[in-house]
């Protein structure tokens, strides 16, 4: 199905089926492999119609790589419900092995758009309203084509980007920074019903403008997108200046995790952990309003509202990794998505650090707000570990050869 569609010239496809099941099975690992294997493409898949249950998300829609699009209502005198409110159908998460299940959420119900007819020689103009996660589905893969014309055309991302960065120019951007862009345009909806991010929303709903800068039609603001490749026990790192208190400092951080096998307990193999620390290196936050590490989802977002920004002060943002087997390189490809009234730099000309950093002391404190010190102690007990880890066969080939020669010693001394 997805390889048909590619061959035709697509890189996004919209799927609004699914089956009701409790746990991942080949449909979602396949979504996960074909999607590892075409980085370029991204898939959809309506959450479901299931709701007002937990755990009540589809499969393939529990794919880890896809895109799982929840509803909301339309807003229209025509629907029951607001813009703003996640219907009792709309299926939930969280997944069997606790990622969110929901990715964003968008109008569902009712969308008024082209009515099927039966028959292949039948025409008709007319249309139908409908509600339901399949309609939802749709208008998020119609927003992701937006996205990737965006950054492809040279009217709009390439006209208006930071000349530092490194992608400001014309590009097609990577399935996994679509996710990350699409992602990161959500906003909180409910008025505080529904955690954010959280099973019922999923990352909130979108509103590309939140997110693709457009002078003079969007609040201005300073767009940063980044795709690189990460190694085991890597620290990337990325400095964000505040210039401007007027919009929030939020980051989102997304990649293409290798398949598993579809009876895991834990799908996630690959597991990149997303920080920001603040002005003041006092507070450190993490990805998904966590006051720890997320170490099931693949896609992490962090966001520090404009009134609690220390405008003039630089903060740290920093991608890092564990071990990385999930696949022959060993290695993982993610995307970085930042928007700040300010501006993005990396902290050296090479920020791809091996060592693992300081070991955290940490007491938790409001919200997703962490202090901390750092522990030299610890810091050097894990690079010990780590040389020691690296250097396993070195170090037993030099003992081996050590205990030869005493042993040669011992049997001279005897003769």
């Amino acid at each position: 199905m997805f390889p048909a569609a590619k061959a035709v010239g697509a890189f996004l496809h919209s799927n609004s089926w699914g089956s009701m099941s409790s746990y991942c099975n080949s449909w979602c690992t396949d979504v996960d492999s074909y999607l590892e294997d075409n980085p370029d493409f991204l898939i959809f898949f309506a959450a479901g119609n299931h709701g007002d249950a937990a755990s009540t998300v589809a499969v393939p829609a529990m794919a880890k790589n896809s895109v799982a699009v929840g509803g909301t209502g339309a807003g229209h005198s025509s629907s029951s419900y607001s813009i703003n409110h996640v219907p009792s159908w709309s299926s939930r998460g969280p997944t069997n092995d606790g990622r969110l299940g929901v990715d964003v959420v968008a109008p569902a119900g009712y969308l008024i758009s082209a009515k099927y007819v039966a028959s292949n020689t039948e025409q008709s103009c007319s249309v139908t309203a409908m509600y339901g996660t399949s309609m939802a589905t749709p208008v998020v893969a119609g927003a992701a084509a937006l996205v990737q014309q965006y950054f492809s055309n040279s009217s709009y991302w390439a006209k208006n980007c930071q000349k530092m960065y490194s992608y400001c120019k014309v590009f097609f951007p990577s399935g996994s920074l679509t996710k990350a862009v699409l992602i990161h345009s959500g906003k909180n909806i409910g008025d505080g019903a529904y955690s954010w991010p959280g099973a019922v929303q999923g990352f909130g709903r979108i509103s590309l403008d939140s997110v693709l800068y457009f002078p003079g039609v969007t609040k201005t603001f300073d767009l940063f997108v980044d795709d690189l490749v990460i190694t085991s026990y890597q620290i990337v790192l990325y400095k964000v200046r505040v210039t401007t208190a007027t919009v929030p400092l939020k980051v989102t951080l997304a990649w293409i995790d290798p398949a598993n096998v579809a009876s895991a307990s834990k799908q996630l193999l690959h597991d990149l952990d997303l920080k920001v620390y603040d002005a003041s290196r006092t507070l450190v936050f993490y990805g998904n309003g966590n006051a720890v590490a997320d170490t099931v989802n693949n896609v992490e977002m962090v966001y520090i509202d404009a009134l609690d920004l220390i405008v003039g002060g630089y903060y740290s943002v920093e991608v890092s990794a564990g071990t990385l087997i999930g696949n022959k390189k060993k290695e993982q490809l993610f995307s970085l998505v930042i928007t700040v009234g300010g501006y993005v730099t990396r902290n050296s000309s090479d920020d791809r650090l091996y060592t693992p950093p300081p070991t955290l002391t940490e007491s938790k404190t409001k919200q997703n707000k962490t202090s901390f010190t750092e522990s030299k102690l610890n810091f050097i007990d894990d690079w010990i570990s780590v040389f020691f880890v690296e250097n396993f066969i070195l170090i037993g080939s030099i003992l081996f050869v050590i205990m030869i020669i005493l042993l040669c010693k011992k049997c001279f001394a005897l003769w």
